[in-house]
C-alpha cells in the first residue's frame, strides 16, 4: 500500500490548482498505476522502440520543460520516444497527486482491492496464510515492498526518490503489523503474489534480452549447445558487444543508401555485413544461454507448470511426453522428438524464451494434404464444366455430385477421374481442351512429387547415389578412427562397429545401383504415378494378372533379387513353366503384402527410380492398369499419407535415413553415460512415433485379431455415435478461447460475404485441414483407427463417410475448424506484423515461436501478398505469395544492370562471384591452380577439361576454372586457326570414327570451329569457358536428352549470351530474382500452412501421434528379459524389447481420441496461460454443454429423465460434455460404471448417478444364474466399445434364440449400425417397443 507518495515538491513544475477530493475510483487508479505502470510503460519502450537510437537524434536538444529527469529521458531513441517517456512522466506526477489528496480510508481499500492479491494460479486460487502472526506479516509486506521499491519502481519511475521509497516501506512493514490479525488474509496474498511477480518479471526481463541477442541461434544449435560450432568463441564480452553495435550501424547505414537507390556494390556489401552481424549475435546468444543455465534437456522440455508436472499430467503416459519430459534422455533426443512429432500443443521451455520450435515431421506432412485437395477443387471445377453442372456443394458436401455416382455410374466424378487418369497413363493424344487441362492439374501435383522424392534420393538417380556413395565414403574412414579410439568404451565401441557394417552394407548396394546408369539419361515411357495395387481386383482376376506379368517376364527374364543381404542381378529361366510359376509367385507376394502401401512396395513408373527395392517388379503402369488404384485423387491421398512423412523426415534430419538418425542419438546417449535401458526406453519411443507418423504401425493388419477388432470398433462407432455432431457443439468454445472478441467479430462478419469467405476458407483448405468430409477423416476426432492403407476398403470407407457426414459430426467439424482457421490465419498474420515493427507481447512472440514462427519467418509473412478486408480482417492468399510481375522486375533489373569493363581472365573470384551470383545458380567460382588440381584429382579429371561445375549434395553449386589448360587450348586454338575451317571439320569427323575424340569432344570442338570469329581473344574465350559452365548451374538435361546434345544445347547458350550480354543477363537476373522469390515464398508458406494446420488441430481437437499412449495401436512393448521366458524374441526395431502386436489391445481406447488429446490441448494449455480468453471459453463451453446434454436426452426421446434429474447431475453431466475436464471426468464415469456393474457401492454415495441405468445384460444374467458369476458386463465396460456392442448383439441373438423373439429383435436391432442416428433414433426405438410387447 502507498501511504504517502508526495515527498517531492513538484510546484515548480506544474501550476497550482484548486483542491478537489479525488473518488474512490480514482484513488484506486492513482494506486494501481503508481505501482505497476512504471514497469509495464517499461517494457512497452522496449517494444515500440527498442535500443538503437536515430541516426543525429540528440535527446538532451528534446528535453524542454523536463529537464529535472534528463538522466532518464537521455535513453530516448527518437523524437517518438521522448514524448511518449515525457508522458510517462507527467502521469506519474498526476497519480502521485491524486494519492496526496486522497484519504487514509481511500488508500486502504485500494491496497485491499490491488489486483494482485487475486492473482489466480494455473488450476487453483491464490495461497493464503491465516493466522500468521502481526509481526511476521508486517516483517513479509515490508521485505516485499522493499523488493517492489527496488526492482518495479525505482528502476522505471523516474520520479521515485530514495525517501520515498523508503517512506513506503516502512509504511507497508508498520501497516502490516498493525493489521496482521485482521487482515493477514490480503496482505498475505499480496506478498506472495507480489513475490511470484518479481520472479515473473525478472523471467520476462530475461527472456526478452535472451530473444534480442539469441534470435539468429537454430534448433540444431538448441540441441547441443556445448558442440556448437563457434567461430566468435574466444572473442571477448566486450569486443563481441562493440562488434555488434559496429555491424548493426553499418547494416542500418547500408539499408537507408540502398532504400535511396544507391545500389552499385551494396547488396553485396550488405549481406556480407548481414551475416557477419548474425553470426556475431549467435554468439553472445549462446554465451547467454550457458550463463543462465539453460541445457540442451532444459529448453526442449515442457514448459514446468504445476499441472504439467503433476501425476495427473503423467499419468497419461505417451511416448512423446516421456521423452520431453524425462530426465535422462538428451537434449538431442528431446529435440528430434520435437522435430518428429511434436504438434504445438504445449510450450517448450525454448519457446516461452521466444526461440521458434521446428515444425515437425508431423506438422509438415500434414500440411500436404492441401496439395492434392487443391488438385481435387481443380479437378471437381472442370468436372463440372464438361458435364454442365452447377456447383452446389456446401461443406464439401454435393448432393448432385452424390447422386450421379449412385444413379449414372458411367459419368460419375470418380469414374471421370478415372478415365482421365487412364488417356494420361496411356498417353492418349486425342483429348478435349477440358481433358487436357484435367492431365496438368494431375501431372503438376505428380511433377512436384517427383521433384521431391528426387531431391531427398527416395527415387534413385544418379545424382542422389552417388551423393550416397559420396557420404560413405566420407563417414566410414571417420567410424573406423572412432573404433579405435572408443576402446575403453565397449559399448560405444559396438555400437559404432554394428552402425559401420550397415555402412558398408549400403555402400555395396549403391554402388551396385549406380553401376546400372548409361552415360545418358533414360527416356522414360511411363508418366510419373505411384503404384498402389487394387487387391480386390487382383484376387478376382488374378489369372488375367500373371499372363500379363508372364509375358513381360518373358521378354525381361533379368531381375533384381536380395539375398542373403545383398542386391543380385538373377537371369532366370526362360522355360514356359518356370515363368508361370514366377508369375504366380509375383501376384501371392502382391496379395500377401501386409503393407502394399510403404516405400518398398510403391512403383513410380518404370525405369524411374533405379533403387532396388523398386525395381523388383519394374513393369509399366499401362501394362497392368485395370489392377492398380486408378482414382488419381485416391492415388494422391494414400501418396501423401504414406510417403510425404518420409520426404519430410528426410528433409528435417539433413537427408539422413531413420537409421542414422538412431545411431546418433544412441551414440550421443552412451557418450553421456545413459545406461542401456534408459536409451531403449528413450529409442523405443522415439521409433514408435517413427511407425506413427510414417502410417506404419501395424506390421500385420491383415491379421485375424485386427481385422475383427476392425469390425468390432466400426460395430461400435456407426451405432454409439449417430448423434455425433452433438458432441462437437461445446467446442466452438474452444474457438473463443484461442482468439480475441475482435478476432472473432471480424471473422464471423466475413461468414456473411460470399466473396470473402470463399477467399479466406481457401487457405484453411490449402493447410489440409477442414477437409474432413473429404477426406473421409471425420470419425478420427472421437476414434483411433489403426489401418495402414488409408484406402483398404473403398466401400466401406465411403458407407462411414457418409455416416459421419448424416450424423452431423462431419460438417459440424468442418465448419468449427472453418472458423477457427479463419480466425487463425489471420491472427497469425496480425501478430507477424506486430512482432516485425516490435510492438508485439510476450504472449504474442510465444504464441507465434510455438508454431514454429521466428523474427524471420514473421517479418516474411507480414510482407507477403496477404489481403485486408474492410472491417480488418487478414485474408492470407498464400497462392500469391512470392509470385512477381516479371515486366515489374525486369525493369527493375533494367535499371540497375551494368556490364564490367574488366576482362574475365583478370577478376578474381570474388569479382567474378559478385558479376553472376545474381543470373546464374551459383554460389562459389574457384580459380586458384591448387585448389583446382587437386579437385581435378579427386574427380578423375583429365588435363584437357577447362571448367567443370559441380552440385553439392546440399544443393548448391561451384564452379571450377582450370585457367592454366584455357591458356594451352587457347594457343592451340590459334595456330588451329590458321587452318582452313573446312579442313578442320573434316579432321574432326575422322578423329570421331577412330575413337580419338568422344561424341561430346567433338560438337565442343566443331561450335568454336563456327564461332571462331567470336572467340577473338584470350579473353573471349576464358568468358567462353566461364560462361559454358555457368549455364549448366541454370539450364539441366531434359528427360531424355543425350549428353552431346546437351552439351551442345550449352555451348549455343553460351555465345548468345556473348553476343548479348546485357539482353540475356537481364533476362537471366530478372528470372532468378523471380524463382528467388518464390522459393523463399515456398519456405515461409510451408511454415504458414503448418503452422495454421496444427492450430487448427490444437483447436477442434483430435489426438495427434503426441497424445497416443503405445497401447492405443494395439502394441505392446515387453522387456526382452522378461519376454523370452515366454518364447519370444528381441524386436529387430526396438532393442531390450519384445514387440507384441493385437488388434484386441486397443479395443478398451477406441473413443478417447478426443480426451486423449484434451489432456494436453485444453487443460495443459490453460494451465501454461496459452489460451486468449480462458474464462469466457470456458463458459461458453459449459453452457453449451449443458445445452448438448439436454439435447441428447430430447432427441432419444428421454425429456422425462432429464427433468427429473437432480442439479448436481446436471451440472456433472454438462460439465463432462463440455470437454473442460478432459480424460479426468470420462475416467470418473467409467470407474463409476464399473463399480455398480460389479455389484459395488456408488463412489459418490449416490451423490453422482450413473449416466446409463446399470441393469445386468441378457448374457450377465444368464451366467449368473448358471455359475454365480459376476462381472461380464463390468468386463466389456472396461474393454471398450467394441466389446459392448458385441455383448449387446450376442445378447439379443441369444434372447431371440431362447425364444424372446421380441426382447431379442429389439436388442439386436437398436444395436445395428446406422440404428442410433438422431433423426429416426426416437422412431427406431418406439418400433422396436413394439416388437418387444
Amino acid at each position: 500500500m502507498v501511504t504517502n507518495p508526495l515527498t517531492v515538491d513538484f510546484s515548480g513544475f506544474s501550476p497550482r490548482r484548486e483542491f478537489v477530493k479525488p473518488t474512490f475510483g480514482q484513488t484506486l487508479k492513482a494506486s494501481l498505476g503508481y505501482t505497476y505502470d512504471p514497469i509495464i510503460e517499461s517494457i512497452r519502450a522496449h517494444n515500440q522502440f527498442g535500443n538503437e537510437r536515430e541516426q543525429g537524434y540528440n535527446p538532451f536538444e528534446d528535453l524542454g520543460s523536463h529537464g529535472l529527469f534528463a538522466m532518464h529521458l537521455r535513453h530516448a531513441t527518437n523524437s517518438q520516444h521522448m514524448s511518449f517517456l515525457k508522458r510517462g512522466i507527467d502521469e506519474s506526477i498526476s497519480r502521485r497527486q491524486v494519492l496526496a489528496d486522497s484519504s487514509f480510508t481511500a488508500l486502504l481499500g485500494a491496497g485491499l482491492f490491488d489486483p494482485l492479491n487475486l492473482v489466480a494460479l494455473p488450476l487453483g486460487g491464490p495461497s493464503v496464510g491465516i493466522g500468521r502472526s502481526a509481526l511476521r506479516v508486517g516483517a513479509g509486506v515490508g521485505m516485499i515492498q522493499a523488493g517492489v521499491e527496488a526492482t518495479l519502481i525505482q528502476p522505471n519511475d523516474p520520479v521515485q526518490t530514495a525517501a520515498e521509497s523508503m517512506y513506503n516501506i516502512v509504511g507497508a512493514t508498520l501497516f502490516g503489523a498493525a493489521f496482521g490479525g485482521a487482515i493477514s488474509i490480503p496482505l498475505t496474498a499480496r506478498a506472495k503474489s507480489l513475490r511470484k511477480a518479481q520472479e515473473d518479471l525478472t523471467d520476462f526481463a530475461r527472456s526478452v534480452r535472451m530473444i534480442e541477442h539469441a534470435s539468429e541461434l537454430s534448433a540444431d544449435d538448441l540441441s547441443d549447445l556445448s558442440n556448437a560450432v563457434r567461430p566468435h568463441e574466444n572473442i571477448k564480452i566486450e569486443t563481441l558487444k562493440s562488434t555488434i553495435g559496429q555491424l548493426t550501424k553499418k547494416r542500418d547505414q547500408l539499408e537507408i543508401e540502398m532504400k535511396a537507390g544507391k545500389t552499385t556494390g551494396k547488396e553485396s556489401e550488405f549481406r556480407e555485413v548481414e551475416n557477419s552481424l548474425s553470426s556475431h549475435r549467435r554468439e553472445a546468444g549462446i554465451r547467454e544461454l550457458v550463463a543462465e543455465g539453460y541445457t540442451p534437456e532444459k529448453l526442449w522440455s515442457i514448459a514446468n507448470n504445476r499441472f504439467t508436472d503433476s501425476a495427473f499430467y503423467k499419468f497419461v503416459s505417451t511416448p512423446f511426453k516421456r521423452v520431453i519430459q524425462s530426465e535422462t534422455a538428451t537434449g538431442a533426443m528431446k529435440q528430434a522428438m520435437v522435430k518428429l512429432g511434436g504438434d504445438s500443443g504445449l510450450n517448450y521451455i525454448a519457446t516461452t524464451l521466444g526461440f521458434a520450435s521446428p515444425l515437425s515431421v508431423h506438422q509438415r506432412a500434414a500440411a500436404k494434404n492441401g496439395l492434392w485437395v487443391k488438385a481435387h477443387d481443380d479437378l471437381i471445377k472442370l468436372f463440372r464444366d464438361d458435364m454442365g453442372l452447377m456447383d452446389t456443394s456446401i461443406l464439401d458436401i454435393d448432393v448432385v455430385t452424390a447422386y450421379r455416382s449412385v444413379t449414372r455410374r458411367d459419368d460419375s466424378y470418380g469414374s471421370w477421374l478415372r478415365g482421365i487418369n487412364r488417356k494420361r497413363t496411356l498417353k492418349e493424344e486425342e483429348l478435349s481442351d477440358i481433358e487436357k487441362q484435367a492431365i496438368g492439374v494431375i501431372d503438376s501435383f505428380f511433377k512436384k512429387a517427383e521433384g521431391e522424392l528426387k531431391s531427398v534420393g527416395l527415387i534413385g538417380t544418379k545424382k542422389s547415389i552417388q551423393d550416397s556413395i559420396n557420404y560413405f565414403n566420407r563417414t566410414i574412414p571417420d567410424l573406423e578412427d572412432q573404433i579405435l579410439r572408443a576402446s575403453s568404451n565397449p559399448k560405444l565401441r559396438q555400437e559404432l562397429i554394428e552402425y559401420t557394417g550397415r555402412l558398408k552394407n549400403r555402400k555395396e548396394i549403391a554402388e551396385q545401383e549406380l553401376k546400372n546408369f548409361s552415360d545418358t539419361e533414360q527416356t522414360f515411357t511411363d508418366n510419373f504415378l505411384p503404384r498402389f495395387w487394387d487387391v480386390t481386383v487382383v484376387k478376382n482376376r488374378r489369372n488375367e494378372l500373371e499372363s500379363i506379368i508372364a509375358r513381360w517376364y518373358t521378354n525381361n527374364p533379368t531381375v533384381w533379387r536380395f539375398e542373403n543381404g545383398k542386391w543380385v542381378q538373377r537371369k532366370f529361366s526362360p522355360d514356359a513353366d518356370d515363368i508361370r510359376q514366377r508369375a504366380k509367385q509375383t501376384v501371392d507376394n502382391i496379395l500377401n503384402d501386409s503393407d502394399p502401401t510403404s516405400d518398398s512396395s510403391i512403383a513410380y513408373g518404370y525405369g524411374r527410380s533405379k533403387h532396388f527395392r523398386h525395381r523388383k517388379l519394374d513393369i509399366p503402369n499401362e501394362l497392368v492398369w485395370d489392377f492398380i488404384m486408378q482414382d488419381p485423387i485416391a492415388i494422391m491421398k494414400t501418396y501423401t499419407a504414406r510417403v510425404a512423412p518420409r520426404i519430410e523426415f528426410k528433409k528435417l534430419f539433413n537427408g539422413q535415413e531413420l537409421d542414422d538418425v538412431n545411431f546418433h542419438l544412441r551414440r550421443d546417449a552412451i557418450k553421456r553415460g545413459l545406461s542401456d535401458t534408459e536409451i531403449n526406453k528413450h529409442m523405443r519411443d522415439f521409433n514408435l512415433m517413427y511407425d506413427r507418423i510414417s502410417g506404419a504401425v501395424l506390421r500385420n493388419p491383415s491379421a485375424l485379431n485386427q481385422r475383427t477388432a476392425y469390425i468390432m470398433k466400426e460395430a461400435a462407432a456407426t451405432n454409439y455415435m449417430g448423434s455425433g455432431w452433438i458432441a462437437a457443439v461445446p467446442e466452438f468454445g474452444r474457438v473463443l478461447m484461442e482468439h480475441d472478441g475482435q478476432t472473432m467479430i471480424k471473422t464471423i462478419s466475413s461468414l456473411l460475404d460470399r466473396e470473402t469467405l470463399k477467399m479466406a476458407s481457401k487457405d484453411v483448405r490449402l493447410s489440409g485441414e477442414a477437409i474432413d468430409i473429404l477426406k473421409g477423416s471425420a470419425f478420427a476426432r472421437l476414434v483411433d483407427d489403426m489401418a495402414n492403407n488409408v484406402d483398404a476398403n473403398e466401400f466401406w470407407n465411403k458407407a462411414r463417410n457418409a455416416f459421419y457426414t448424416l450424423n452431423g459430426l462431419g460438417p459440424l467439424t468442418q465448419l468449427s475448424k472453418m472458423l477457427d482457421g479463419i480466425a487463425r490465419a489471420h491472427t497469425i498474420i496480425d501478430r507477424s506484423i506486430k512482432l516485425t515493427e516490435k510492438k508485439a507481447t510476450a504472449f504474442d512472440k510465444q504464441w507465434l515461436a510455438r508454431y514454429g514462427i521466428d523474427e524471420k519467418k514473421a517479418k516474411q509473412i507480414s510482407e507477403s501478398s496477404w489481403e485486408r478486408t474492410n472491417n480488418g480482417l487478414y485474408l492470407a492468399n498464400t497462392e500469391q505469395w512470392g509470385k512477381l510481375d516479371l515486366k515489374k522486375v525486369t525493369a527493375e533489373v533494367r535499371k540497375t544492370y551494368k556490364i564490367s569493363d574488366k576482362p574475365i581472365f583478370k577478376m578474381n573470384e570474388r569479382e567474378l562471384l559478385n558479376r553472376f551470383k545474381n543470373e546464374f545458380d551459383v554460389d562459389r567460382i574457384v580459380t586458384n591452380q591448387k585448389e583446382v588440381d587437386a579437385v581435378w584429382k579427386d574427380l578423375g579429371k583429365s588435363n584437357s577439361i577447362m571448367g567443370i561445375a559441380v552440385e553439392l549434395s546440399d544443393g548448391t553449386h561451384q564452379i571450377y576454372l582450370n585457367r592454366r589448360n584455357m591458356k594451352s587450348y587457347y594457343d592451340a586454338f590459334e595456330q588451329k586457326g590458321k587452318v582452313a575451317k573446312e579442313e578442320r571439320k573434316a579432321n574432326l569427323v575422322q578423329a570421331l570414327a577412330e575413337g580419338v575424340i568422344s561424341e561430346t569432344q567433338y560438337y565442343h570442338a566443331l561450335v568454336k570451329i563456327e564461332k571462331a570469329s567470336e572467340l577473338k581473344s584470350f579473353d573471349d574465350y576464358v568468358r567462353f569457358v566461364t560462361l559454358h559452365e555457368l549455364h549448366h548451374t541454370k539450364f539441366k538435361m531434359n528427360e531424355g536428352e543425350r549428353l552431346p546434345n546437351y552439351e551442345k544445347r550449352i555451348d549455343d547458350l553460351a555465345f548468345a549470351y556473348m553476343k548479348n550480354e546485357k539482353k540475356f543477363g537481364i533476362e537471366l537476373a530478372a528470372d532468378k530474382r523471380m524463382r528467388n522469390a518464390e522459393k523463399d515464398a515456398e519456405d515461409v508458406v510451408d511454415t504458414f500452412r503448418s503452422a495454421l494446420n496444427s492450430g487448427i488441430l490444437n483447436t477442434i481437437l483430435a489426438a495427434t501421434p503426441a497424445d497416443r499412449p503405445i497401447i492405443n495401436d494395439g502394441v505392446v512393448f515387453v522387456p526382452h528379459h522378461i519376454a523370452k521366458r515366454f518364447g519370444y524374441t528381441e524386436d529387430k526395431m526396438f532393442k531390450g524389447y519384445s514387440r507384441i502386436e493385437n488388434g484386441f489391445l486397443a479395443l478398451p481406447f477406441q473413443f478417447y481420441s478426443y480426451t486423449l488429446a484434451n489432456v494436453n490441448k485444453m487443460v495443459g494449455a490453460m494451465a501454461h496461460g496459452q489460451l486468449k480468453n480462458r474464462a469466457l471459453g470456458m463458459t461458453t463451453m459449459l453452457g453449451l454443454g449443458y445445452l448438448s446434454t439436454q439435447m441428447r436426452y430430447s432427441i432419444s426421446g428421454a425429456e422425462f429423465a432429464w427433468d427429473e434429474m437432480s442439479a448436481q447431475d446436471r451440472f456433472a453431466r454438462s460439465w463432462d460434455a463440455s470437454g473442460i475436464t478432459a480424460l479426468y471426468s470420462d475416467l470418473f464415469y467409467q470407474t463409476l460404471h464399473t463399480s455398480l456393474a460389479l455389484g459395488g457401492p456408488n463412489i459418490t454415495n449416490g451423490f453422482i448417478a450413473p449416466k446409463f441405468p446399470q441393469k445386468p445384460s441378457f448374457l450377465e444374467q444368464k451366467l449368473q444364474e448358471s455359475t454365480g458369476i459376476i462381472g461380464l458386463d463390468a468386463t466389456a465396460n472396461m474393454a471398450g466399445a467394441g466389446a459392448s456392442i458385441s455383448l449387446d448383439l450376442l445378447g439379443g441373438a441369444a434372447q431371440f434364440v431362447s425364444g424372446e423373439y421380441g426382447e431379442g429383435a429389439k436388442n439386436f436391432a437398436r444395436n445395428l449400425p446406422f440404428a442410433r442416428m438422431w433423426f429416426w433414433k426416437d422412431d427406431m426405438n418406439a418400433i422396436t417397443r413394439m416388437w418387444a410387447q
